[in-house]
């Protein structure tokens, strides 16, 4: 064997049967509310995922910046 094989199997890297690959597609997904972009569901989300408007804190803090900027531009 070579030292790359010993260390994907060693580290778990490297590419792995699609039958052990995680199924992203069945996720559910939201749009962003300040980005547009969508994003999907996140186990840190399962208790509040019908709260969730934004992907990330920064959308979140930038929400009130972004709908001005859309106001004055408009």
């Amino acid at each position: 064997m070579t030292m790359a094989i010993v260390l994907q199997f060693v580290t778990g890297r490297g590419s792995a049967p699609a039958s052990l690959m995680p199924h992203h597609a069945e996720r559910p997904t939201k749009v962003c509310q300040a980005c547009g972009r969508p994003f999907q569901w996140r186990k840190k989300w399962k208790d509040v995922w019908e709260e969730v408007r934004y992907c990330s804190d920064r959308c979140r803090r930038t929400r009130n910046d972004r709908r001005n900027q859309a106001r004055i531009s408009a």
